[in-house]
């Protein structure tokens, strides 16, 4: 019963805030996501998006799908918050984030049907409503990357651990956060060897994690044991305990480290200046090799050039290096007003004002089509002075 408590207390309510975004046939468009009436499992559902900033600055963008599930109390903005850090240091891309409500957990989260917990064993139906229902869903009305991200706790975990060995094309990546392996005697470790051999992971990510939980550490080490035996060619996989963690306050950390090891390699931060005078070269390098990684193509964030030609413009005083850094974001994002606010300031430094007035006028456009109010101001400001010292 105290396993039945755990999966129970997984999880917590409270409010989320989410953005608007969705309108598709069978779907009801409410505020902070949609409806969709589900044929599969013969019952409205529910769904949450949440969309990244550069989603409207960035109007030709597309962007990864991170499924979450038990998508409702506190756990949207608490992946949001841990999507945000870990975007912000360029350690992930901007991702969308789908959130999915329970209506019946048990049902949905489980399977195979077992006696003690009411209503359990819908697993199946619920992973053919993600694939002919949701998917399509997002997929027609978001701008997404052909890569998907599945994210479980407790139950939910288990979902994930069986839809990687069952159904792994449905992701590209797996993050199962203390996952209830012990489900039906251990279903799930007991068909580990056949299924893995029989649907091929090649390409795929899993990160397992579990807290300081005695009642799911030895189903835990069952399957990470099985894992490290069989050594599944092409899987690329982490196990992660949280000591001092429980069942409940272990999720934050294992959807935190979960995502970092899905984009172990996406950081190209440099490690410290002076830059190499090759440096845009080997980060183009980075992410065509990220590209090649995650099979959709990858370019370079726009804000860490931007932070990059600020570097090289005023820590290291290599002018003509900065308006390459500037120039190479403006063609990778010649929609964004920002990066030609940025181009038009380092053709001021240098004094090459006709150039920087081209590069003002530029961005002033396109904040101003965009709405971008203070922005539109800050470079009308910018080309009148710098058309004033224009001889």
């Amino acid at each position: 019963m105290k396993r039945v408590f755990l999966i129970l207390a997984a999880t917590v309510f409270c409010f989320a805030l989410l953005l608007e975004k969705s309108s598709a046939q069978n779907t009801q468009k409410e505020e902070g996501g949609f409806k969709i009436n589900s044929a599969v499992i013969n019952e409205e559902r529910e769904i949450l998006v949440d969309l990244p900033a550069e989603y409207e600055t960035l109007p030709n963008e597309r962007f990864p799908v991170l499924y979450m599930l038990d998508g409702e109390g506190r756990n949207p903005e608490m992946m949001k918050t841990i999507i945000n850090h870990l975007e912000s240091n360029f350690q992930i891309p901007p991702l969308i984030l789908v959130s999915i409500p329970n209506t019946i957990r048990n049902r949905d989260l489980t399977p195979t049907e077992v006696k003690d917990f009411p209503n359990s064993g819908g697993g199946d139906k619920f992973l053919e409503f993600l694939e002919t229902e949701l998917f399509p869903q997002i997929e027609k009305n978001y701008r997404t990357q052909p890569y998907r991200i599945f994210a479980g706790h407790s139950f939910g975990g288990l979902t994930v651990v069986y839809t990687m060995l069952n159904k792994p094309k449905l992701f590209n990546a797996y993050i199962a956060a203390s996952p209830a392996l012990f489900w039906d005697e251990n279903l799930v470790i007991k068909q580990t060897p056949q299924q893995l051999k029989k649907n091929k992971s090649a390409g795929k990510i899993m990160f397992v994690g579990l807290g300081e939980e005695p009642d799911l550490i030895k189903e835990y080490n069952l399957f990470r044991q099985q894992i490290l035996a069989l050594k599944p060619m092409g899987l690329d996989y982490e196990f992660k305990l949280f000591p001092k963690e429980n069942h409940n306050s272990a999720i934050f950390l294992e959807y935190y480290y979960g995502l970092k090891k899905v984009y172990s390699d996406w950081s190209p931060i440099p490690k410290k200046f002076p830059l190499s005078k090759t440096w845009l070269r080997e980060m183009e390098l980075h992410f065509q090799q990220l590209t090649k990684k995650y099979g959709y193509q990858i370019q370079i964030p726009e804000a860490l050039l931007n932070g990059i030609g600020y570097g090289l413009m005023y820590q290291e005083k290599r002018i003509d290096d900065a308006i390459e850094a500037f120039r190479k974001n403006a063609e990778l994002y010649p929609d964004s007003a920002n990066v030609f606010d940025s181009l038009g300031e380092a053709y001021e430094v240098k004094e090459d004002f006709v150039s920087a007035s081209k590069n003002y006028k530029k961005a002033f456009e396109l904040a101003e089509a965009k709405g971008n109010a203070n922005l539109a101001k800050s470079a009308k400001a910018n080309f009148d002075r710098v058309n004033g010292k224009i001889k």
